[in-house]
């Protein structure tokens, strides 16, 4: 009895053994096989990035083959201008010799007029050439010019100022007669056209009269009154 027992006991220890063993298998199975998945899996990815690898290269060759005549154009076209520009400036600083000349005299007058110093403006005025100004210089050049003009002939006005002796003068000699008195004595006056006279009176003894009368700056003599110098 102990022995059937024991034999009993015995294979269902070894039945359990060997469906552990096969548990054991299984569970090696199920864990290798997500193995090889994934090892199948980096695999792929692998592959794929290698593709992408060897297509990127392939992608940036154009790229960069294109940006190189892009760039080479842009350098020859920007040192083509420059030396365009250069020769430019060049030729027109030859060119435009006599007109800097034109322009400094210009700048000189003005200088010079506007410091009061007329006579030096009017003398580099007349190094200007007209033709080689802009019309704001010949604004300028015209403004300054009339100033100076205008200037000039104020001056000759005054020096050409009528005086009581000039006044007495050509009574003199328009009546034939000698005019005594002090023509300090004489106020200059102006008429509503802006002429200047002096009043005074005349006697002419040929003609037994005494005028009175106006003897303007520009040589009019005007008689305003006149009466007998004896009666009878």
């Amino acid at each position: 009895m102990k022995k059937e027992l024991l034999f009993k006991i015995m294979a269902v220890l070894t039945a359990l053994m060997l469906s552990c063993s096969a548990l054991s298998g299984c569970g090696k199975d199920k864990e290798t096989a997500p193995a090889e998945t994934s090892d199948e899996g980096n695999t792929t990815v692998s592959k794929f990035d290698a593709d992408e690898k060897e297509e990127k290269p392939a992608t940036a060759t154009p790229k960069t083959a294109d940006a190189t005549p892009a760039n080479a154009g842009g350098s020859v076209s920007n040192s083509g201008s420059g030396s365009g520009s250069g020769n430019a400036g060049g030729s027109g600083s030859n060119v435009s010799s006599a007109e800097a000349v034109s322009r400094s005299a210009l700048s000189d007058a003005r200088s010079f007029f506007e410091a009061g110093m007329y006579d030096d403006a009017e003398e580099m005025l007349r190094s200007v050439n007209p033709d080689y100004l802009t019309d704001e210089q010949l604004d300028t050049y015209y403004l300054i010019s009339d100033s100076l003009s205008n200037r000039a002939g104020a001056q000759n006005n005054a020096q050409k100022e009528f005086t009581a002796e000039e006044a007495v003068s050509a009574a003199e000699q328009r009546y034939g007669v000698s005019i005594d008195g002090d023509p300090s004595g004489l106020t200059p006056q102006t008429d509503s056209s802006g002429r200047e006279y002096y009043t005074m009176q005349v006697a002419i003894q040929s003609e037994n009269r005494r005028v009175t009368i106006n003897v303007y700056s520009d040589g009019e003599i005007e008689e305003t009154s006149e009466e007998p110098l004896a009666y009878g």
